[in-house]
This record gives C-alpha cells, structure tokens and sequence, in this order.
C-alpha cells in the first residue's frame, strides 16, 4: 500500500504595492484613486476602511495578486481622514498599511461651512433690511448699538 504525503505551506501576505502615508488633493470635487496590492500563499483579501469602518472599494484578483482600489467620485471635505489598508489570508494572518487622504494645505480655502452660513445670514439680513430702508440709509453692522456719549 503506497500512503502519499502532501506538505502545505504558507506564505504571509505581503504588500506588492501600497499608497504614500499621506494623499493630497488640490481640490473639493476633484476625483482620486488609491491602489493596494497583496501577494501570499493563500492569496490574501485587501480590505479598506476609512477610521476603521469599511469602504467599498474595486477589487482585481490575478493568480497570484489581489488588488484593491479606494476611488473616491468627487473628494469633499467629509473624505479628509485616515484609510487603512488591510491585507488577510484564510489563517487571520495580516498585514496592514494607512494612508492620510486629506485636501492640500488640510483645507480647501473656498469652502467653509461657517463662512458660507454668515454670509447668507448677512445677505438675508441685507435684504431685509433694503426692504424697510433706502439703501443710503444702511448703516454697516457694527456701527449698530453706538452711541456718541
């Protein structure tokens, strides 16, 4: 009777290509693809998350590499944060890289939520007012409440 012998190995997963540690955009709407690629025997999954949450991403599996692409449409400011890279074989064997995706100079100087809120409580106030005053009668805000004692 002939007894055949087979000898498994394993490979830990390792990184064949991976996003800088820092990612920045120019612009709000300004669309971006992050790549990260596994090898290891078993082939490892690539997940991604965004401060350890989940993302969907666009996967590619070749015979002996798996990839994975964060695309990210049109960048807004709620996209600035940490994305993690994690690469896992059947074994729960890991490997993990992050990458900051953040807009250039950290934020965009055309959009602030409380600048463009002030301004249109400016603009409604000035419209407001236009209603009840001519406008050679407009007196700029803070001047509002002084007197001349």
């Amino acid at each position: 009777m002939t007894c055949a012998h087979y000898i498994t190995f394993s490979v830990l997963p390792v990184f064949s290509s991976t996003p800088s540690s820092s990612v920045s955009v120019s612009s709000i709407r300004e669309p971006l693809q992050v790549r990260c690629s596994a090898k290891g025997s078993p082939l490892p999954t690539v997940t991604w998350y965004k401060n350890d949450v989940n993302v969907s991403v666009i996967n590619n599996v070749s015979a002996d590499e798996f990839t994975s692409e964060l695309v990210i449409g049109e960048f807004q400011p709620a996209d600035q944060a940490t994305y993690k890279c994690v690469a896992r074989n059947v074994y729960n064997d890991t490997v993990e890289t992050s990458t900051r995706i953040c807009k250039t100079n950290g934020v965009d100087e055309n959009y602030s939520p409380v600048k463009s809120s002030l301004s249109k409580v400016v603009k409604n106030i000035e419209r407001d007012v236009g209603l009840f005053l001519p406008h050679s009668h407009i007196v700029p805000l803070f001047l509002v409440g002084l007197s001349s004692d």
